[in-house]
């Protein structure tokens, strides 16, 4: 997304309630990639060889890889894997260095309470939509506050985070 494509809190925003666009993105996105499964798969940086050889690879970059596990049916689940680099160069932005090796150095209930998803649903089925507006529409979520099961690991030039939208009730029902 182009920078600006959010709205996000402003530096004053718990007194005046001013959200601002959003700046640059730290991270690009590198691959994404589908496998359905009969289960979450965790620790896919280890596991999967073709992404096991390509961070080692590349262990001058700096890799945050996300597994988002969605229910599809039938005790299925699509694994969607997103490995993104790190283009905000270190020392660029100081608030945000301070708050990502905060989160890297961080115990497990640190990170479930600081992984924020923003959505972005630009066209999707009219159920999702549905259900999307239903709990309060595109808008900011922390994920780990008891919604969703995560899981973080930290390797030698990646973070992963896996979260099982398959945890979560709603989500059951609707791919049900």
């Amino acid at each position: 997304m182009p920078d600006g494509s959010f709205q996000v809190r402003g530096p004053g925003y718990l007194k005046d309630k001013v959200k601002v666009p959003s700046e640059a993105a730290a991270f690009e996105p590198v691959s994404v990639t589908a496998i359905d499964a009969d289960r979450v798969l965790f620790n896919v940086c280890a596991r999967l060889k073709p992404l096991k050889a390509f961070l080692a690879a590349n262990t001058q970059e700096s890799y945050l890889v996300t597994n988002r596990a969605c229910p599809v049916g039938k005790g299925r689940v699509r694994n969607i894997i997103t490995v993104a680099r790190r283009t905000l160069p270190a020392g660029s932005d100081p608030s945000f260095d301070l708050a990502f090796s905060g989160y890297v150095a961080g115990d497990h209930d640190h990170k479930n309470l600081r992984m924020k998803y923003l959505p972005r649903l630009s066209s999707a089925p009219w159920l999702l939509l549905s259900a999307v507006n239903v709990m309060g529409g595109q808008r900011p979520v922390i994920m780990g506050k008891g919604y969703l099961t995560q899981q973080h690991l930290v390797g030698e030039n990646y973070l992963e985070v896996s979260v099982d939208i398959s945890s979560s009730k709603v989500a059951k029902k609707i791919a049900g």
